[in-house]
């Protein structure tokens, strides 16, 4: 509630941020919801071009960026309005045609690169093997606390027009991991191509008990620990 005030009665909003893909679509959520709290008008127009075009962007930065479409209606849902929503889209398929007017396609693109995959260490995984590793390794980045979380996210889930913001964003993310492992977009490396989507889920654990949360806390802590020190990684 904070942060909503904050930005009702804010006059202007500065966002430091890393030159980076992620990053940007951070950016890009951020302006979808200093939108809904504001006003509709001129400057709500700006703000839902705004992100638009950021999205538009990020989707040829990196492929799996076009997955961010689930959690951005996530964001429509949790605001309960779709207003922002025809003058993003025109700006992000603006970003489409301004690419496709010089010649770059991103289906195109995509096929090559997936080419290329499978040329290279996509011959030693077969898809089957990426369905179900991708979402074990999601597990492990996230915690057990998370996990247990998204085990209370499924009842709220069926009753999504009274389910609070969090569950809504995480259900938004949920869809969008399910999308990249099944259409076989994101292979290997999940624990770092996944993380605009994890972060999304890592509010879950506010649902589980308060009189457990120590437990959950303690119990992430060792996890993070524990596996950093059993297993090494090129991370």
């Amino acid at each position: 509630m904070l942060t909503i005030n904050a930005l009702a009665f804010a006059g202007e909003v500065i966002i430091p941020m890393q030159p980076h893909f992620l990053a940007l679509q951070g950016v890009a959520k951020l302006l979808e919801t200093v939108q809904l709290v504001g006003r509709p008008g001129d400057e709500g127009l700006l703000l839902s071009l705004a992100a638009g075009f950021v999205l538009g962007a990020g989707v040829f930065w990196s492929y799996g960026m076009v997955l961010m479409g689930p959690v951005a209606v996530a964001v429509l849902l949790a605001a309960r309005t779709w207003r922002p929503l025809v003058p993003a889209a025109v700006a992000a398929l603006a970003v489409v045609a301004a690419f496709a007017a010089v010649g770059f396609w991103w289906l195109e693109g995509m096929q090559l690169l997936e080419v290329r995959y499978y040329q290279g260490k996509g011959r030693l995984r077969q898809y089957s093997y990426w369905v179900w590793a991708n979402l074990v390794v999601a597990s492990v980045a996230v915690g057990p606390a998370v996990v247990a979380g998204l085990g209370r996210t499924a009842a709220a889930a069926r009753r999504w027009r009274q389910a609070p913001p969090t569950v809504l964003l995480a259900g938004g993310a949920v869809v969008a991991i399910l999308c990249a492992t099944l259409s076989g977009l994101s292979k290997s490396e999940v624990e770092r191509i996944w993380l605009p989507f994890m972060l999304w889920l890592v509010p879950l654990a506010a649902l589980l008990p308060a009189a457990h949360a120590r437990r959950w806390l303690t119990a992430s802590a060792g996890w993070a620990l524990g596996f950093g020190i059993v297993f090494r990684t090129t991370w």
